[in-house]
């Protein structure tokens, strides 16, 4: 966002800035699917906070592609304690977002035509922090209030 906000969206550095990110989430992507083909999900009691949090990262910033394709087993540890559910949300409704469909927990954002941050359609408002608070998330009132105070709306 730094970025962004000193160069401009298309600003030679933004650019650069985002081919490398790019390259450098390519390579993660690579180096995580070889540790899920040899122990499955790096669940936290397997590998710990730090680098069960860094394989989140990862997957939610790869492909729509790869998302899916690992969703399964990402949502099998979070049910189980070894992942946390709200990247299992944040996961879940990007990939919905990704496909043009409603998001179920209201996670995900997107700069309208104004600049102004908005929030990708909700499938189900009126039981939106239920299903936020099941994933122990706060409510998307503070949520909204808490990013558009973050990203300057």
């Amino acid at each position: 966002m730094v970025a962004l906000a000193q160069f401009g969206v298309h600003g030679e550095e933004t650019k650069a800035i985002g081919k490398r990110l790019y390259q450098l989430g390519s390579d993660n992507m690579v180096k995580l699917e070889q540790v899920i083909e040899c122990i499955g999900w790096p669940e936290r009691s397997k590998v710990g906070n730090k680098a069960a949090d860094a394989a989140f990262l990862v997957i939610q910033h790869a492909t729509h592609g790869d998302r899916v394709k690992y969703i399964d087993v990402f949502r099998k540890a979070a049910r189980i304690g070894e992942a946390s559910l709200s990247d299992l949300a944040l996961l879940e409704d990007r990939i919905l977002v990704g496909e043009g469909r409603k998001q179920r927990y209201g996670t995900q954002y997107r700069r309208g035509l104004d600049g102004r941050l908005e929030i990708e359609t909700i499938e189900d408002p009126a039981n939106v922090n239920a299903y936020r608070k099941e994933m122990g998330l706060n409510s998307l009132e503070e949520q909204n209030e808490e990013m558009f105070r973050q990203f300057l709306r």
